[in-house]
């Protein structure tokens, strides 16, 4: 018999689960942020991280955003930005543990900008 969290690995690891979302140059990034949430053009940005819900908590998120900054860094970006909602305490606790700090807010939109040196 194959226990639960072994048979969830499994099905983790037979499939694509998750993706991380980097720019690294201003044309290919979004630009509907307001200027309390604008970044320097010479850094990378991460703009999108999902992992399958059934996939979660088991350090994904964690190892693409390290393959994510890897990509920032090798196309010579020397730190890394990211938007989040406030609402997202789990992953905005993920990318503090990771190194991310926040730069700025939006109270009215409900999103952090943070950075990350790499």
């Amino acid at each position: 018999m194959v226990r639960d969290d072994e048979e969830k690995s499994k099905k983790c690891s037979s499939s694509c689960v998750g993706v991380v979302g980097v720019s690294n140059t201003p044309e290919t990034r979004r630009d509907d942020f307001d200027r309390a949430l604008q970044f320097t053009d010479d850094g990378g940005y991460i703009s999108d991280l999902v992992i399958e819900t059934r996939c979660r908590g088991r350090g994904l998120g964690e190892k693409l955003m390290l393959c994510g900054e890897s990509l920032c860094k090798e196309m010579g970006r020397k730190e890394v930005y990211l938007h989040v909602s406030t609402r997202k305490v789990g992953v905005i606790r993920l990318y503090e543990n990771i190194g991310y700090e926040e730069r700025s807010s939006n109270f009215l939109r409900r999103d952090l900008l943070m950075r990350k040196k790499i």
